[in-house]
């Protein structure tokens, strides 16, 4: 319930790589999509009286993302792949902004740093080959115009765009 009313109502229409039908059965993200309910968990438990508990519990499960996009190799699981990307965007967006020039090491306190996210996000996109992703979106609209949306290439599309405006 926390994700289906705080989430999506106040976060979602900020963060594009998601659409509003991906929250529609929550059953299914939690089957499918563990480490994506996590991170939205973390990041709306800042909100909420009593979250720093939450927060702190769910530390461990959040922490995993990052390390493991840095060690996954590339090929793996497409979904997979893009749902990792998403849960870095969901930490990113709501991670405490320390100056560069700090050490941005996430197991040192309750927060994730926002260095630290955005220099895996920059590292796993290019991996993605998300700067390519128009050349793929543009031979996919020459063969299923209908439907566009819903196509991988579009996703990694909105991806890449999202990456590109949250880095700049």
């Amino acid at each position: 319930m926390l994700m289906k009313f705080r989430f999506t109502q106040r976060h979602l229409p900020f963060i594009c790589v998601f659409r509003p039908k991906d929250f529609e059965d929550t059953d299914y993200l939690i089957d499918n999509y563990l480490q994506v309910v996590y991170c939205i968990c973390f990041v709306t438990a800042r909100y909420l009286p009593g979250g720093k508990e939450m927060r702190e519990k769910l530390l461990p499960e959040v922490t995993k993302v990052p390390r493991g996009v840095l060690s996954m190799q590339s090929g793996g699981a497409q979904t997979d792949e893009l749902s990792a990307l998403k849960c870095l965007f969901i930490l990113l967006l709501y991670a405490d902004l320390t100056p560069p020039s700090q050490s941005s090491n996430p197991s040192a306190n309750s927060e994730v740093q926002f260095w630290y996210l955005k220099s895996v996000i920059e590292v796993y996109g290019t991996r993605l080959g998300l700067h390519r992703s128009l050349q793929d979106l543009r031979a996919e609209m020459r063969v299923n115009l209908e439907g566009i949306t819903e196509t991988r290439a579009y996703q990694k599309y909105i991806c890449w765009l999202f990456m590109f405006g949250t880095s700049h």
